[in-house]
């Protein structure tokens, strides 16, 4: 027989299929056998309804008496101690509640009520996420959302319980939640092709304090970039030679002039996807402006220095805002500043020199931006410094900066490294790296500068051309508790090409580290050369980036890491009477891919030779230049970005 539809309205659960009986639209219930539904000791008022619509039924079908007479039978009474047929007791379905669990914890932990059983309160689950599981092509900037089956208890929802993984790592960043959805937006972009897992424990609760019955696991994949190319007009003298990038991808850009006057100078931060960034002039009242420098942290803090009419400047970002006022660090053009650097701790070091034979100085700020009053030296008076200082960081803030000097009482060139460390709060005297000395027969010139780079745990590698012409690339491994160890050579002998203007690089990639630098090969073409360096391993056999479609000239081959894996070598090749063009080879996975002409990457043969690539830790890659006109006039910055 069809079943009869109940008014049972506080029944609103389902009671198990194979006991007669199912949840439906709206809370009612449908009764698929009266015998049964009364027999199992459903409360009185439904076995009332039920046996009266059973009797009407069997009345209209010719099968029972007179309507009248059902509610009055000694078979069918209206007492609730009264059973079926035959006047049975109504045995009770259950007596606990484990009489009523079929065994499936999405369903919720089912009861026993006065003998009746009821569904529990399903526990809450994920119903969707955003980005997809298993999904590729994530945007890099995107929020990780997460909307669950029913409203949540808000305290259940923590960044313990709730997070983004990168491997085994948590992601910074911050957690909302509303109206049974949470939102998780990183503090900084993901990285360009990597892996992420989404994951909820099982202490996140409803309202009722009912779990997750297991935790949640999503995993997704974040898209490749590409390049972008970008100029922003302006007309000026000459640009900082470095536009330093921060973990979120802004850069940091400075120069002086306006075509014609070399005063004032200026600063602009270019966010990644702005178009014309608003430049901060400075040196408003000078005439007399030299190239700035700039530098940054990765947490955002920045720092520029000039030198204006003689006296050396130092200006701070801060907070989302420069300084009301820079500092003064010199007072006459004898000293000026030569480096500038900023520590994961936002420590801003500047480098002084008053002149070639007076050796360096630094001074630095502590973690709030506050100048200190003591100057480190660096190398004392009398210690001929002969190049630039290449600077690096570890993650707890230690730093090292290597040079190039002479030492008249050797007469050797040698490369020197002064050690930053937080605990002394501050650059001590530099040490030579053993094995660095040049041959006595040498001149200062044939030793090539340094260039150096620290690994996030402080161990650090820095390389250098070696003093012969042609020469070798030479290398020291440092370690944070054993020092530096002796040098060796890293490429095969006569690879190394002109010391005199072009320098080597370095990265740190995660595992290893990846120098490059340009030379000729046996067949006396030139190409960029690469060679890697692991602790425990020691060098690798180098590999030479033939690229004859672009020769006859490689210059300036720069390495760059998002420390993940992820690297790119760029140099310049000699394309025309009048223009050089950028090449790029990306290194993925440990294997190098093609070697492409980067997309709009001319550069004027009057153009600064030296330009230096960046790269964050989230894949993001950038190189600047000055685009000059035909009367070699610059009259615009080059952004040239991967994203």
């Amino acid at each position: 027989m069809r079943g009869e539809h109940t008014e049972g309205g506080e029944m609103s659960v389902h009671k198990n299929r194979d006991k007669g009986w199912q949840r439906m639209a709206g809370g009612a219930v449908f009764a698929i056998s009266s015998a049964v539904a009364c027999g199992n000791g459903f409360n009185s008022e439904d076995c009332k309804a039920t046996r009266t619509c059973a009797a009407q039924a069997e009345a209209e079908a010719g099968q029972g008496g007179e309507p009248g007479n059902q509610g009055g039978s000694s078979a069918g009474g209206d007492s609730e101690s009264s059973g079926g047929a035959g006047g049975a007791p109504v045995e009770p379905e259950c007596t606990a509640a484990v009489d009523c669990s079929n065994g499936v914890a999405a369903d919720g932990a089912e009861v026993c009520v006065e003998g009746s059983c009821r569904a529990g309160d399903a526990p809450p689950r994920v119903v969707s996420v955003t980005p997809g599981h298993e999904s590729e092509g994530a945007e890099p900037d995107a929020p990780i959302v997460l909307e669950f089956s029913e409203a949540l208890n808000p305290e259940s929802v923590t960044s313990d319980c709730v997070q983004l993984l990168d491997g085994e790592a948590s992601v910074p960043g911050k957690l909302s939640y509303e109206d049974g959805v949470a939102t998780f937006l990183p503090d900084t972009r993901l990285r360009l092709r990597a892996s992420y897992d989404v994951v909820v424990c099982e202490t996140v609760t409803d309202e009722a304090g009912t779990p997750l019955v297991e935790p949640f696991q999503s995993t997704f994949s974040v898209r490749d970039g590409e390049w972008h190319s970008l100029d922003i007009p302006a007309e000026f003298y000459s640009m900082a030679a470095y536009s330093p990038m921060t973990a979120s991808g802004a850069i940091l850009l400075a120069w002086n002039g306006n075509g014609a006057q070399m005063c004032p100078g200026y600063a602009a931060w270019l966010e990644l996807g702005q178009e014309l960034p608003t430049p901060t002039p400075f040196a408003q009242d000078a005439t007399d402006c030299q190239a700035p420098i700039a530098a940054v942290g990765v947490n955002g803090q920045g720092a520029i220095a000039w030198a204006a009419d003689g006296p050396s400047y130092a200006q701070q970002y801060r907070l989302g805002a420069w300084e009301m006022k820079p500092t003064q660090a010199s007072t006459s053009s004898q000293s000026w500043i030569s480096a500038l650097a900023v520590s994961p701790l936002g420590v801003v070091s500047r480098f002084e020199r008053a002149s070639r034979v007076t050796g360096v100085r630094a001074s630095h700020t502590n973690a709030e931006g506050v100048w200190q009053t003591t100057r480190d030296e660096l190398a004392p008076v009398g210690i001929s410094v002969l190049s630039d200082l290449s600077i690096g960081f570890d993650e707890a803030g230690n730093g090292l900066a290597a040079f190039k000097a002479w030492d008249p009482k050797t007469d050797r060139t040698q490369i020197m490294v002064s050690r930053y460390t937080v605990e002394s709060d501050g650059w001590a005297s530099a040490e030579v790296v053993p094995g660095s000395a040049s041959d006595p027969s040498a001149t200062s010139n044939t030793l090539g500068a340094p260039a150096i780079a620290v690994a996030p745990s402080g161990e650090a590698l820095v390389v250098w051309r070696g003093s012969q012409i042609p020469g070798s690339l030479r290398g020291s491994h440092f370690d944070p508790d054993e020092g530096w160890f002796n040098a060796e050579t890293a490429s095969p002998t006569d690879n190394v090409f002109d010391a005199q203007y072009d320098t080597a690089s370095i990265t740190y990639d995660g595992s290893r580290f990846i120098a490059a630098w340009p030379g000729e090969n046996a067949d006396y073409v030139m190409v960029a050369n690469t060679v890697t360096y692991q602790s425990g391993k020691g060098w690798s056999s180098h590999v030479e980036h033939d690229a004859e479609q672009y020769v006859p000239k490689i210059e300036y081959p720069q390495i760059v890491s998002d420390g993940h894996g992820s690297s790119l070598l760029v140099w310049r090749t000699l394309t025309g009477n009048d223009t050089f063009g950028l090449v790029q080879r990306r290194l993925l996975n440990g294997v190098w891919g093609p070697i492409e002409p980067l997309p709009g990457g001319e550069v004027s043969i009057y153009a600064p030779a030296k330009r230096t690539a960046y790269m964050n830790a989230s894949g993001v890659a950038s190189l600047t230049w000055p685009v000059t006109d035909t009367q070699n006039k610059n009259v615009a910055i080059r952004v040239q970005r991967f994203y």
